[in-house]
């Protein structure tokens, strides 16, 4: 089960259900403590919110068009 975890299942909140809960559950009733960072990735700290992933890579965007008309007189 271990082997299925990367970075990217902390960032999925069906990952997170389906597997990593089920999982640290498991772990708890053994003995393990989750650590506060383990924590934040169980609560969705680590899941994009809609508007993270509407702007991942359009940070650097201008719209140099509209400038150009501002210009013109």
């Amino acid at each position: 089960m271990e082997t299925q975890i990367n970075h990217e299942t902390w960032r999925s909140q069906d990952d997170i259900d389906g597997l990593l809960k089920p999982l640290y559950r498991a772990l708890q009733t053994a003995g393990y403590a989750i650590s506060d960072e383990e924590q934040s990735g169980l609560d969705g700290d680590l899941v994009p919110r809609p508007e993270e992933e509407d702007n991942e890579g359009n940070e650097d965007e201008t719209d140099d068009g509209d400038q150009e008309e501002d210009t013109k007189e």
